[in-house]
């Protein structure tokens, strides 16, 4: 089975400081909307103190990689 990469990822990072990568459940909560929500829900739940979504794009010669989403709001407690 080829490796699935989803188009959108959440990186929290936790009350000790470290970074933390969430990945979308489904390929249905592979969307802006669900993503944001999961990283609302650690940081009003104090398992985050702050995060942001970031959007798989592909670069030539490079490849696919993960890159701030544009236009997303931070979200910090």
């Amino acid at each position: 089975m080829p490796k699935r990469f989803f188009e959108y990822r959440v990186v929290w990072y936790d009350r000790e400081g470290n970074t933390q990568y969430a990945y979308p459940e489904t390929p249905h909560h592979d969307n802006h909307q669900a993503m944001v929500a999961v990283l609302e829900s650690k940081v009003f739940a104090g398992d985050a103190t702050g995060g942001h979504l970031e959007e798989l794009l592909c670069f030539s010669g490079v490849g696919p990689q993960y890159v701030v989403s544009l236009g997303d709001e931070e979200v910090t407690q």
